[in-house]
């Protein structure tokens, strides 16, 4: 990280006040107390929420698609803006789940060169019963 760029985040820092602190202490006790599968940020507020709110998120995505390469479609759902899930794994997880419990059907697998030649294979999705 350069020196730009410290500075750069070091605009947005400032120390909390003993009342933000326990307000924050008081909001997560909260969301531990709902003992939820999840905790997002959705529409900027952190919020407890079950398996059920991903599986929902992943099926209304897919419904655009007769199929689709699967890590092409978590990258889509990543880019969603009003929910933040930082990186893959929830909806990887999540994914094989529903292919586990057939809401998602894996419709074919390649072999593809990655960006550096190395053959990787690549799954396809769908939602839809083939």
């Amino acid at each position: 990280m350069s020196s730009q760029q410290i500075n750069d985040i070091e605009k947005y820092m400032y120390q909390l006040s003993n009342c933000n602190i326990n307000k924050y202490i008081i909001e997560w006790e909260n969301l531990i107390k709902e003992n939820a599968d999840l905790r997002l940020i959705i529409n900027g507020k952190l919020r407890s929420c079950e398996y059920d709110y991903i599986d929902k998120m992943i099926l209304r995505g897919l419904s655009k698609y007769d199929e689709i390469q699967l890590y092409r479609f978590i990258i889509e759902l990543m880019n969603k803006r009003d929910t933040s899930i930082y990186g893959s794994i929830v909806f990887e997880f999540r994914i094989n789940e529903m292919i586990k419990s057939g809401d998602i059907f894996i419709t074919k697998k390649e072999i593809k060169k990655d960006v550096i030649g190395e053959e990787r294979e690549v799954e396809y999705i769908s939602a839809k019963c083939r």
